[in-house]
Order: C-alpha cells, then sequence, then structure tokens
C-alpha cells in the first residue's frame, strides 16, 4: 500500500476541489490526487497499487456509480477508507445496508447530528452537532444489520445514518454529511 499519497474518488461533486485542499492541508506530508470514479483506467490502476481513498459526494446514486462499490468492495481490507454523502452511501450499499429517499432532504442546510458513540472519529465531538447537509438519498438507522465490527456512529432526528465506522484495520468511515463544506 501506497502512504505518500491520498486518492480522492470524484463523483462529479462541486465540493471536490475544498476537498482536495481540506485534505492537503490536513495532511502535508501526501500528495493528494483526484481520478473520475468513471476512470476505468485509473481506478484498475489503484486495484494494483493501493493508497488511502476518500469517495466523494455527487448527484449520483450508488447504483450509478458502481466502479466505486467494486473498487470499495476490492480494497476495503487493505486500505482506509473515507466516505462523504454520496461516498458513504457507496459503503452502506456494499455492507447491504437499503439506500432510500430522505425523509429530510436538505441541500446546503445545517442538520443536527447525535452522536451515538464517543470512538472513532466522533471521539471528541458533543453529543448533538451541526453538519452541512447537502443529500435526497439516505441510509435508515432503525433494523439495519451490519457485518461484525461496523457501527453506526451518530444519526439524525429522522433516525438516518449520519457516521457509518469500521473502528478495525484498517479503518474505514462514512459521513452523510459534508465536513468540507463551508457551510459547516
Amino acid at each position: 500500500m501506497q502512504t505518500d499519497k491520498i486518492v480522492i474518488v470524484d463523483h462529479y461533486d462541486s465540493f471536490t476541489y475544498n476537498l482536495k485542499h481540506w485534505l492537503q492541508w490536513h495532511n502535508q506530508d501526501k500528495s493528494v490526487e483526484i481520478i473520475a470514479f468513471d476512470d476505468c483506467e485509473a481506478i484498475g490502476a489503484l486495484l494494483h497499487n493501493p493508497c488511502p481513498l476518500v469517495l466523494s459526494a455527487g448527484p449520483h446514486t450508488p447504483q450509478e456509480a458502481a466502479p466505486t462499490q467494486e473498487l470499495f468492495c476490492a480494497l476495503r481490507a487493505q486500505v482506509p477508507i473515507l466516505g462523504i454523502c454520496l461516498g458513504m452511501q457507496i459503503i452502506c450499499a456494499a455492507l447491504g445496508v437499503s439506500i432510500r429517499k430522505s425523509k429530510s432532504p436538505l441541500h446546503g442546510r445545517r442538520r443536527m447530528v447525535q452522536r451515538l458513540c464517543a470512538t472513532g472519529i466522533l471521539a471528541d465531538m458533543p453529543d448533538t452537532f451541526a453538519v452541512a447537509a447537502y443529500n435526497s438519498l439516505a441510509a435508515s438507522a432503525d433494523d439495519v444489520s451490519l457485518p461484525a465490527g461496523w457501527s453506526v456512529s451518530a444519526v439524525s432526528a429522522e433516525r438516518e445514518i449520519q457516521v457509518l465506522e469500521y473502528l478495525g484495520n484498517p479503518p474505514i468511515c462514512g459521513v452523510q454529511f459534508h465536513p468540507e463544506s463551508f457551510l459547516a
């Protein structure tokens, strides 16, 4: 696994370059590259030379982003992965969690999130906190069956998953919100 770079798998989201700059700021010892989710050559290269991944947001459904779901399934045991919005939905779909229309779609608005556990990326967060929401689709936290090691770490008032984590090695996290948004 390459540890000197991070690859953002872009689903043609308007916040991708905000995300790249945010990652560069917090990982100054690594290069941050962007590849399109539908660039078969670049995805194939990642399969042969994996590195930490960020699965971006975007205007697609997990089914329309099938190459990313296949990439996630192939590399999830090898590299750390962060999924943002659509990226989290792709992770959920790969784990067998249903994605449906959100009970409360929000675009460019704040949503309050309730932390369910104080581990992983939420270890230093308060019990409730505001996030930047830009989504029409969601995964319900009710009656969800996750593989061993996975947990729902935060939900919205509608009980839609806001943070999904695998705290094993390598760590994997999906967030429904946009931490790279200036709204957050």
